[in-house]
């Protein structure tokens, strides 16, 4: 089609309609807003695959890949802490109690603040202890929710060091 051109002619498609004519009769059919749209959509497409290809392949031949470290704290090791034995919120009459010793799991240099800051962990964990009732502690569900509140509870407490996870070696309620 290009060899077909000469000068001053104009181009034409493949039914022979001038291309001038119909982009004139595309934009009278789509609307002037239609076609502003879809000029946006492109080149917002064209933008986010810019982004996207610079993410992935980078933008500076001369940078190594990017790296981050992490430090994890050293071994983990176990910090065992006092038993516990709480009333829990009365249901009706009845009064219930739990009896829990809980080994918290954290990286070796973090021990010194636990045992720094255990008073408080332990004035934390009784003070949420009386506020559960039993049937929020029974089941999988209600262990696995007191474990995930006791960590939440430590890791606040011994800041910025941060406990792993926490071990149940007794629970036991009435």
């Amino acid at each position: 089609m290009a060899e077909d051109i000469q000068d001053g002619a104009e181009e034409t498609d493949e039914d022979g309609e001038s291309v001038g004519n119909v982009v004139t009769r595309v934009t009278r059919r789509l609307g002037r807003k239609r076609l502003a749209i879809i000029a946006a959509a492109i080149v917002a497409v064209a933008i986010t695959g810019g982004g996207v290809s610079f993410l992935v392949w980078g933008g500076d031949e001369d940078e190594g890949p990017a790296s981050a470290t992490i430090d994890l704290g050293g071994p983990l090791v176990y910090h065992e802490l006092p038993e516990f034995l709480v009333d829990l919120q009365m249901e009706g009459h009845t009064t219930h109690h739990i009896k829990l010793q809980i080994v918290a799991e954290l990286p070796e240099n973090h021990v010194s603040r636990m045992a720094d800051h255990e008073i408080g962990v332990v004035d934390a964990i009784l003070a949420h202890l009386r506020t559960q009732r039993r049937d929020e502690l029974t089941g999988e569900a209600g262990a696995e929710r007191l474990r995930s509140n006791l960590l939440a509870i430590i890791n606040g407490e011994i800041a910025p060091a941060q406990a792993r996870t926490i071990l149940f070696k007794r629970y036991l309620m009435d």
